[in-house]
């Protein structure tokens, strides 16, 4: 009997990302500059760059709001439009919680859900959009230790969120004033 309680437990529990399971799929992917997402943060992110604005509104026109956010490498220089081979090739699926826009800008709350592997890219134009993987939990051998290090690397912008304690919103969508950080920078 317990089996069936921890199985229909476990079906509750369950993300949206987690429905596609160890099968690769397609999603828009929004390149990220000087920026690293991970799963389980919610973080401000602007996109303005026309390719980065086709991406999030593809996601957008999902049912579950998914997008693929990848880091660009260091190396990479701004001034040129993101290519697959400018980004790393594991990065994090968020979902998309709010979304504003001002006039050629998109401010975008998203919530990082997996880790994700790229596997290929099947487009470049308008958008990037890449076959990903998600990518098993790691493991946790000392669960204090990983809370102490994610609690230091939140603190490493301690700007983003004006006030913690309260910027969460009645309705759980999360912060309600936030600072933006860019995407894929639009100069």
């Amino acid at each position: 009997m317990p089996k069936a309680k921890d199985k229909s437990k476990e079906q509750t529990e369950q993300q949206p990302a987690q429905k596609f399971g160890a099968e690769p799929f397609e999603i828009p992917v929004l390149p990220l500059r000087n920026t690293t997402l991970f799963p389980e943060t919610m973080v401000p992110l602007s996109a303005g760059r026309p390719a980065s604005v086709a991406a999030v509104e593809a996601a957008l026109a999902g049912e579950e709001k998914l997008l693929a956010c990848v880091s660009v490498q260091p190396e990479k220089t701004d001034d040129e439009d993101t290519k697959p081979a400018d980004l790393f090739e594991v990065g994090t699926l968020v979902m998309i919680k709010r979304m504003e826009r001002v006039e050629d800008t998109l401010h975008l709350i998203v919530q990082g859900t997996d880790r994700i592997r790229v596997l290929n890219w099947v487009q470049e134009e308008p958008f990037l959009r890449a076959r990903v993987q998600i990518l098993p939990d790691l493991p946790v051998t000392n669960k204090e230790e990983v809370e102490a290090a994610k609690r230091n690397v939140q603190a490493l912008n301690p700007f983003a969120f004006e006030d913690r304690q309260r910027s969460a919103d009645r309705n759980g969508q999360g912060p309600t004033r936030l600072r933006f950080a860019p995407a894929d920078k639009s100069d």
